[in-house]
Formats: C-alpha cells, sequence, structure tokens
C-alpha cells in the first residue's frame, strides 16, 4: 500500500484482529483448540505480499534481496533436512514453525504497512483496554484459565507494552503508561518479567539524550549498571540452571540445563549445519520424539522423557543447535542487521522513539530466548511485526527518503 497519510479499513480491521486475537486471546484460543492463529496470521500476511509480487509491484530493492536470502536459507535448511531425514515426521512442523516469524518481518515490511496518528490513537486506547483486561484476569486469579500459564500472560503483557509504546504519541505521561503496563507482567512472578520490566524502565525513561553510537563512560556504565540489576533479581535462576542444574528442590532446571548443555554435543557432532529441521529442542522434535534424545540420553533426565516431556520445548536458544554453527551465526547477524537498519534510520530521521522501540524488542526477544520458545509463538510473532512496522516507518520518515511504494 503506497505511503499516504490515511490508514485503510482493510489494514485497521486486520490490526484489530491482530492483537485482539494474536495477542490478547492467542493462550485462551489455544486451551480450546484453536491454536492455529499465528499462522494464520502469517499465512495472510505471505499470501498478499506474494499477489504483490504477481502483479510486479515495485518493492525496496534492499529488502527484497535480504528476502530471497531468508528464502533461500529455509529452503536449503528443509531440503538439508530431508536428505539427514534424522526425524522426517517432524520436518515440515518444525520448517513453519521457525519460518513463520522471520515471514511476518518480511511481509509487514514489503507490504509496506502506514498506520495515520488517528489510527495508532484507536490503537492506543485498544491496547490500553487490553491491558486492563489482562490487570483484571490476574487480580482475579483467572491467570492460568486464560493463559494457561504465568509465562504465556508475561509475554502477553509486555508484547502489549510495547505497542503501547509505539502507538502513542511521544510523551511523559504515555511513557509512564506504558511502563504502568509493562508493570501488569510482574504478577506473573517471571524473573523474565522483572529483567525485562527494568530493562523497559532504563530505555523508556533514562536513556532521553541523543543516541550516540560509540563507546562513552556514560553508556557502558548505563549497560552495565542494567545487566548488574537483571542479573541481581536473577541470580537464584541463574545458580539453579547454569552452577547446580540438577538440584532436587528445582527439577525443572535440570531439564533445561540438559537441553543446554546437550546443544554443544549436537553442535560438535553435527558440524557445521546441524541435524535440521524437527532435531532437537522445538515442538516437532517433542511431538514426535526426536531420535536424538536417545542418542545423548535424554529421555532418562526429568521433563524430558516420551511420556513426560514438558520441558523439551521450553527454551529458544539450545534449538538453534539444530542448525549448526552457520545457523547460529545467521540468527545473530540478522538481529545484528536488525541493528544496523534501527541505528540508520535514527541518524537519518531522528526519531528516538523508533530506535529505542527497536532496542526493546531485540531485548525483549532476547531475554524470552533465555528460557522460553517465545520467538516462535504468536506473541513472538506479533512482535516480529511490530518491529517491521518500526523499521518501515523509520525508514519512510527518513530525511535523505525519496518517494517510492513498498506495496
Amino acid at each position: 500500500m503506497p505511503i499516504n497519510n490515511r490508514t485503510s479499513i482493510s489494514v485497521k480491521i486486520f490490526m484489530t484482529l491482530c492483537l485482539v486475537f494474536g495477542l490478547f486471546l492467542c493462550e485462551a484460543l489455544k486451551s480450546i483448540g484453536y491454536s492455529y492463529v499465528d499462522e494464520l496470521i502469517a499465512l495472510s500476511l505471505a499470501s498478499y505480499l506474494f499477489l504483490s509480487m504477481l502483479r510486479q509491484q515495485y518493492f525496496d530493492a534492499n529488502f527484497l534481496k535480504a528476502f530471497y536470502v531468508f528464502a533461500g536459507i529455509f529452503f536449503f535448511y528443509y531440503v538439508y533436512s530431508w536428505l539427514l531425514s534424522i526425524n522426517p515426521d517432524a520436518i515440515n512442523m518444525s520448517f513453519v514453525v521457525h519460518v513463520k516469524p522471520f515471514l511476518t518481518f518480511f511481509s509487514v515490511y514489503m507490504i509496506g504497512f502506514t498506520f495515520d496518528d488517528s489510527f495508532k490513537k484507536y490503537l492506543s486506547k485498544l491496547i490500553l483496554l487490553l491491558s486492563i483486561g489482562c490487570l483484571a484476569i490476574a487480580l482475579t486469579d483467572r491467570m492460568l484459565l486464560f493463559y494457561r500459564h504465568p509465562a504465556y500472560f508475561a509475554m502477553t503483557v509486555s508484547g502489549l507494552a510495547l505497542f503501547y509504546y509505539y502507538t502513542s504519541r511521544d510523551s511523559l505521561t504515555n511513557s509512564i503508561i506504558s511502563i504502568g503496563i509493562m508493570a501488569i507482567a510482574l504478577l506473573s512472578f517471571r524473573m523474565k518479567a522483572v529483567g525485562f520490566f527494568i530493562l523497559f524502565v532504563i530505555v523508556v525513561i533514562f536513556y532521553t539524550e541523543k543516541v550516540k553510537f560509540r563507546f562513552s563512560l556514560k553508556n557502558i556504565l548505563l549497560l552495565l549498571s542494567a545487566l548488574l540489576v537483571i542479573f541481581y533479581y536473577a541470580k537464584d535462576k541463574i545458580y539453579f540452571y547454569f552452577i547446580n542444574p540438577y538440584n532436587e528442590e528445582n527439577l525443572e532446571s535440570a531439564g533445561r540445563a540438559s537441553m543446554y548443555i546437550t546443544s554443544l554435543n549436537v553442535l560438535n557432532d553435527y558440524l557445521p549445519l546441524g541435524p535440521g529441521f524437527g532435531t532437537y529442542a522445538d515442538i516437532g522434535a517433542a511431538t514426535y520424539y526426536s531420535p536424538l534424545y536417545y542418542k545423548y540420553q535424554l529421555d532418562t533426565v526429568f521433563g524430558l522423557s516420551p511420556i513426560q516431556g514438558m520441558y523439551l520445548c521450553d527454551t529458544f536458544f539450545p534449538d538453534l543447535a539444530q542448525f549448526g554453527v552457520v545457523g547460529i551465526a545467521l540468527f545473530f547477524y540478522f538481529w545484528y542487521w536488525i541493528f544496523v537498519l534501527l541505528k540508520r534510520n535514527y541518524r537519518k530521521n531522528g526519531n528516538l522513539k523508533l530506535f529505542k522501540t527497536g532496542l526493546l524488542i531485540i531485548g525483549f526477544l532476547m531475554i524470552e530466548s533465555i528460557a522460553a520458545t517465545t520467538f516462535v509463538q504468536s506473541q513472538g510473532l506479533m512482535v516480529m511485526f511490530l518491529l517491521a512496522l518500526v523499521l518501515y516507518e523509520g525508514k519512510s520518515k527518513n530525511k535523505e527518503y525519496e518517494s517510492f511504494r513498498l506495496y
């Protein structure tokens, strides 16, 4: 859709449905058997993008090239996984799960969503209403009924806080409201929520000067202060997961720690490309129990057996072992590329809020990926949606921007 000062009715309806069903109600829908909302969102966006390509409409050449590289990498790993066929029943499921957040990101950016001020105001009010709903759910002790687990509640509220910060006007009042929304996630009593809340406050409130892209004493001290506070509140989890993982009082940590430790063996045994889709630490490998779990004797670890596998798909970073050292390098290069784009946009348009929103998204997904699979779930998909909105708006507001269509 062309760059203009109006937001089309179809975009307004689609965005409203995404926030309500793809973020706020996604876990409630899963609990009653509707678990494909995020796949439908990704498929809808990809289908529209494909039709746009068939109509030979113009796209940002650099982003189009990046999209083709992304598609090529996933196609290569898909074929590679079938050639190895370590866990063939899980390949298609694993492929879809991993492709959807990236596909959503590229589709949203290349379609070219633009929100006018009026629609942003509407979205901020909608998000505030949904956030109040989350608060009511937590205070009335219905968190498990709607979100199945406190971690999903925290992920949902964090997504709402990020969307509110993006859609609301840049003011101290709205910054405080966004922090207030983020504070609702603390009711989950999850350490990831505490860590991201601290980061959120620091970035939103204290990171107010013009960003200087160099190592300065002030920036280093700010970063170290944030890390120290986060590590202080997460010290018990770090101790259980990485220092004394087999503590009888915390059996959950044994499963997660085993997945992390064994991922190093997987990387070493399947150099350099890994064992492929559906073989380790993802939903496919859990649904169709991967042979690698027997190979590395993980079937004897609490929470990782074929019968009780509640921790088989519980963290994202070990998941990357499926794609070897090459896949891990590509994953983190993607985030380096995103940071470069955010930085470039800020240098050209001077919009600090967009830059800070992008940094918060990166921080959120990195923190969540330590002990959750948020990145490949509905909440992660919506945050990737937001990242594309931030980058596209930043590009369209560049002072050196030449008018063209990302349609």
